[in-house]
């Protein structure tokens, strides 16, 4: 697990887990061409949290933006053409990684020499996590989540915190901070103090 491995980095204002979903419309060149390249070779991804810098690229003075070590292998499961001729692509968090190095490629994508992280270890949920699995059931109502009930696995600690994670409304920072654990256990924890102290907020 410890091999370096290349990869192309999407770099984004979004933290994504394994096992979640995002869909992303694309419309740069420099990603156009690194979808056509995963679609030919089946393979991935990078995504990984903007730290400073923009998104997109503006013009061809502007620099790189710097982004965090720890990141989300994703793979591409859907794409389509928007009513406005965008690329649109549906992608899915598979594995953690570490970035040991990035860099700007000649058609300014970044890369990156990245070690892939072991995975979390598969933990049940248990009856003090139904407050958690409820709230993630009420999330899943809302209009705007595209994410399914049938699509999301309850039952699994770790992915449980992780689409509460990316479903609450948290800052980028926090999420990272979640994102970064190991434990799906703890994990858990941190995000019903964060949630008792949202609420404390709001009585107060």
């Amino acid at each position: 697990m410890s091999r370096l491995t290349e990869i192309p980095l999407f770099p984004l204002q979004v933290v994504l887990f394994p096992g979640g979903c995002l869909d992303l419309q694309i419309f740069e060149q420099r990603y156009l061409d690194m979808v056509a390249q995963c679609l030919k070779h089946d393979s991935g991804f990078g995504l990984v949290l903007i730290e400073n810098g923009n998104e997109v690229l503006v013009n061809s003075g502007q620099a790189a933006p710097s982004v965090v070590r720890i990141g989300c292998y994703c793979k591409i499961i859907d794409f389509d053409q928007n009513q406005n001729g965008l690329l649109k692509i549906r992608i899915r968090g598979e594995d953690k990684f570490r970035i040991t190095d990035y860099f700007e490629s000649a058609s300014r994508l970044l890369r990156a020499e990245v070690e892939f992280l072991e995975s979390e270890p598969a933990v049940s949920t248990t009856d003090q996590d139904e407050g958690l699995i409820e709230m993630l059931h009420n999330l899943l109502k809302h209009p705007t989540v595209k994410l399914q009930l049938q699509e999301t696995e309850f039952e699994d600690a770790s992915q449980l915190g992780g689409r509460l994670t990316e479903l609450l409304p948290l800052s980028n920072a926090i999420r990272q901070n979640l994102f970064e654990m190991n434990d799906p256990v703890k994990r858990l924890r941190s995000l019903e103090k964060i949630l008792d102290d949202l609420q404390s907020s709001a009585g107060g």
